[in-house]
């Protein structure tokens, strides 16, 4: 008797998910195999870490954006379902999910087996898919005129995203005034002895970096300029404003008892959501994890195959648990030429981080991430 599994999320965690189930599980499971539904707001899924890139070559989107439905064509459809439509409610007594559809009416969903991987938003859609694939498209372009016509642009967030966002904005655009609030005491603190030489990378392209700074609130002038209030007390009025610190977890829809305290779900180390039998957690959505394409593709794509095989074909199969390594593995360009990374504690050259994501921030390998190649 076929089994019906929904993944709620249609970017880079749905695929992994709705692949491993379509690819590795059901061959094994013959007439008990999964009917595999997947849910989202998008049509299109988002290869998010090329964002940076696409700032300043806008032209590349399209190399970014993957069709769901002709991304599983070949799956019939006795195997696979593709809805569009926005996750509002998800009934874990009842098996049951409610979505709205884009003509607004609402609709529900049953389940036997749920995987969520319904990701992570920032306040720049620019950066994460959050509705459509064309609200993307669209803040793409805009943010990109934006740059051009800006003479100063302040980036508010010292992360991974904001210190390529300043080196790809002051590598184009050298005669622009760039200025990144790290709100730390250096850029990329929680990626230890990076900082450093992160910064210096920056500085030498001309880009201001302030630190132990934060941009409290943005607010738009008459003359359609932006004036920042600082955590330091003053203020400072820009032609731009690109805020990129923190994300949100999309998990509106679930109860907070599954929840951490910022809204990511809880899992146990063979992402299984803690307190649900037969739900599972993939990518940024999950509590804890690195929230990296690294991590999902090399480490939890290998654990939720481990956990479905051994809960669904056999208990004999050998749960993998998902590694918390003690060393960290990053790489983060900082312009086309190169940038800084570390591979397990050991520092990445420069030229390295080069040729493995600054030259074309990985957009070339994302059909092939995405299992389309």
């Amino acid at each position: 008797m076929t089994q019906e599994l929904v993944i709620l999320g249609g970017n880079f965690a749905g695929f992994v998910g709705a692949k491993t189930v379509l690819d590795k599980i059901n061959p094994k499971l013959g007439q008990r195999a999964f009917h595999v539904t997947l849910i989202s707001a998008s049509t299109h899924a988002y290869f998010n870490v090329g964002a940076p890139r696409l700032l300043v070559e806008p032209d590349k989107i399209d190399s970014t954006l993957f069709s769901i439905e002709k991304a599983f064509a070949k799956y019939p459809k006795s195997q696979f379902t593709f809805i569009q439509g926005t996750v509002t409610n998800v009934d874990t007594t009842s098996q049951s999910i409610s979505y709205q559809k884009p003509n607004q009416t609402v609709a529900t969903a049953s389940y036997d087996s749920l995987i969520i991987a319904t990701g992570a938003r920032t306040e720049n859609v620019s950066y994460k898919l959050v509705g459509s694939h064309e609200e993307t498209v669209d803040a793409v372009k805009t943010l990109n005129n934006a740059v051009k016509a800006a003479k100063t642009i302040a980036i508010g967030g010292g992360g991974p995203t904001g210190v390529e966002t300043a080196g790809e904005l002051s590598s184009t655009y050298p005669s622009k005034k760039v200025t990144l609030y790290t709100g730390a005491s250096r850029p990329l603190e929680h990626l230890g002895k990076l900082g450093g030489p992160a910064e210096k990378k920056l500085v030498n392209l001309g880009v201001k970096v302030i630190n132990n700074v934060k941009v409290l609130s943005a607010s738009a002038t008459a003359d359609g300029k932006t004036t920042l209030k600082l955590s330091d007390g003053s203020e400072s009025v820009v032609d731009l404003y690109i805020p990129v610190v923190g994300v949100r977890a999309n998990t509106e829809f679930l109860d907070s008892s599954f929840l951490d305290k910022s809204g990511f779900v809880v899992t146990d180390d063979n992402l299984r959501v803690k307190g649900l039998k037969h739900v599972y957690a993939l990518g940024d959505v999950i509590s804890g994890t690195a929230k990296t394409v690294i991590d999902l593709d090399k480490a939890q794509k290998q654990v939720i195959e481990a956990t479905l095989l051994n809960e669904h074909v056999s208990s004999s199969n050998k749960l993998i648990p998902h590694p918390h390594p003690k060393e960290i593995t990053a790489a983060v360009p900082i312009s086309k030429n190169g940038g800084v990374g570390v591979v397990n504690g050991w520092g990445l050259p420069s030229f390295l981080v080069k040729f493995a994501k600054a030259k074309d921030y990985m957009i070339p390998k994302a059909p092939g991430l995405f299992g389309i190649a």
